[in-house]
């Protein structure tokens, strides 16, 4: 039987999780163990089935992140474990990705994260926040308060130690993988 110069005799692969070597006219190249494809197989066979393979692999990955997050979330850089209102929490999971959409990681006082809530670029906010008039500073300011220094979802608000004509600095900060 003849086989054309783009298949290869995956007959001849090592078991499942192994690789070797393929010796043939052309350069060396390893062939891993494919399941789902047949004995003799195309190379855009082989390369489909690797591909659907490794998208696989991303979501078990993308898993693992949000594993690992949460993992972080309980450690929160080895400072002893502060735990927050499941409220609370669930509010943060919310705000602090928008607010650091709308500020970055810049120092920020409340009260301007809340006025600008109120223009077209705070939309986000709005939508976290609900109705604006339930918010006074003071409020949104003892919120930050509970959860500063507690990682929330890969984000982590911290109180800064200034503070301006506004009140209290906070700044909101990516952390974890």
């Amino acid at each position: 039987m003849t086989r054309s110069r783009s298949q290869v005799d995956l007959a001849a692969l090592p078991p499942p999780g192994e690789a070797r070597l393929l010796q043939s006219a052309r350069p060396a190249r390893v062939v891993p163990d494919i399941a789902g494809v047949g004995p003799l197989a195309s190379d855009s066979e082989l390369l489909a089935t690797l591909l659907r393979q490794i998208a696989s692999d991303m979501h078990v990955l993308a898993a693992l992140q949000q594993d690992v997050r949460r993992v972080l979330d309980l450690v929160d850089d080895g400072r002893p474990a502060r735990r927050l209102a499941p409220a609370d929490r669930e509010l943060l999971e919310r705000l602090l990705p928008a607010t650091g959409g709308l500020v970055g990681s810049e120092p920020f006082a409340v009260v301007d994260v809340l006025e600008e809530a109120a223009t077209p670029a705070g939309a986000g906010l709005r939508v976290v926040l609900g109705p604006l008039d339930r918010w006074t500073p003071k409020r949104l300011g003892k919120l930050l308060a509970r959860g500063a220094g507690i990682a929330v979802d890969g984000y982590r608000v911290e109180r800064l130690g200034g503070s301006d004509r506004a009140g209290v600095l906070w700044r909101v900060v990516i952390v974890g993988p």
